[in-house]
């Protein structure tokens, strides 16, 4: 079995009916299971969307020192965000640079700061067509935001092909460690500062 995971808070531009929409077109995947981690406005939503699925689990808010165990446990990890309606995406992802410390394969949103930072990446068309060709630089693999329909084919790509797209995981994770620690960021502020001095 396969197991899909989701941690943040079930807010409005997370894209959390994208990612309703998508898991519940999955229900009768039986060997693709979700894990649902945090709190939010739109959980009450979500869960009775999914209501009565067996494949769907809502864990709720865990202690921040856990959350390493909880996506350790996953194969998957989701990013769902929505495009702003006016305006670029603004935001910093930190679930992205927990997912990558993971290890796991990330698929997210095609989405400004998210595309930037899982780059190179595959797509939808590469996982349909095998095309492995680039893999081995792949962080992850970006949808079309606000597409259920995509991000649903790539959860069930995926999962069938789990063992060869592992390395994406692995790749993000090599990435995190050489550019996303605390000390590079804090280097690149005190440089920025520096330069406006």
């Amino acid at each position: 079995d396969v197991l899909v995971g989701f941690s943040g808070t079930f807010s409005f531009w997370h894209g959390i009916d994208v990612l309703g929409d998508a898991a519940r077109s999955l229900g009768n995947y039986s060997n693709i299971h979700f894990i649902f981690i945090g709190e939010g406005p739109l959980l009450p939503n979500m869960m009775s969307k999914l209501k009565g699925l067996d494949n769907m689990h809502f864990v709720g808010q865990v202690e921040y020192e856990d959350m390493p165990a909880y996506l350790s446990a996953c194969d998957i990890l989701l990013s769902p965000h929505l495009k702003p309606k006016d305006g670029p995406f603004i935001g910093s992802p930190t679930k992205i640079f927990e997912y990558m410390s993971m290890s796991k394969v990330i698929i997210a949103s095609n989405l400004d700061q998210i595309s930037e930072i899982i780059s190179p990446s595959m797509s939808l068309n590469e996982l349909e067509l095998k095309d492995y060709s680039n893999i081995d630089e792949a962080n992850g693999i970006l949808v079309m935001p606000g597409s259920s329909t995509e991000l649903s084919q790539a959860i069930i790509i995926t999962a069938e092909n789990i063992n060869e797209l592992n390395v994406l995981g692995e790749n993000a994770r090599k990435k995190s460690l050489v550019s996303y620690t605390w000390n590079k960021s804090t280097d690149m502020i005190q440089k920025k500062i520096q330069d406006l001095n």
